[in-house]
């Protein structure tokens, strides 16, 4: 499953910026993965700065949001 926030819409879209704007990146995505918490942990060791710590979402799912250290945003559970 492959899917793109849109800029201000939640809390990812938060981290991201319309065409208009400027310093926020332009993309984010989410990505399934079997435990968001142990690829949280992963992800911050290989130098993701994780900004939204693993948490139960509203649509039933464990999930986080990192950055990558390009400053890309990705929403993973």
């Amino acid at each position: 499953m492959f899917m793109l926030p849109r800029p201000g819409g939640g809390d990812t879209g938060q981290l991201l910026t319309s065409v208009v704007d400027a310093g926020k990146p332009r993309g984010a995505s989410y990505v399934v993965v079997e435990d968001a918490a142990s690829h949280g942990t992963q992800a911050r060791a290989a130098g993701a700065e994780v900004v939204i710590a693993p948490r139960d979402s509203s649509h039933g799912a464990r999930d986080y949001t990192c950055r990558d250290p390009r400053g890309k945003a990705a929403r993973k559970g």
